[in-house]
């Protein structure tokens, strides 16, 4: 069964799924660390909070700049409401996964 199916039979979509649950890793999250922007859209038709943190403090947006991957980050900053600020446990913020990334356009982004 696909991601959007479960979420349209009612599926919460800011719980963690299951994979991932004791991480608190969100839907969202997940599709943004597998850089897939067509899930990401999907996913946003159900209204997430964008926000969201896991276990560790991560957001979206850590994933998306962790990923590296351009479109990704661009996509996610365009979300209503992001907190491009918000840090980890550790007090990492997406720029500095960002900059873990290695991809200077992805830091750039987010400067």
């Amino acid at each position: 069964m696909s991601i959007i199916k479960i979420l349209k039979a009612g599926y919460p979509v800011d719980e963690p799924f299951m994979e991932e649950s004791s991480l608190g890793i969100t839907l969202l999250m997940g599709a943004a660390n597998k850089s897939s922007t067509s899930l990401l859209d999907k996913i946003m038709a159900f209204n997430p909070n964008v926000n969201a943190q896991d276990s560790n403090g991560r957001t979206v947006l850590h994933f998306a700049c962790r990923s590296g991957n351009l479109k990704m980050v661009q996509k996610v900053l365009k979300f209503p409401n992001i907190d491009v600020d918000l840090r980890t446990r550790g007090g990492e913020t997406p720029l500095m996964f960002a900059c873990q990334s290695g991809n200077i356009f992805v830091v750039g982004e987010c400067l």
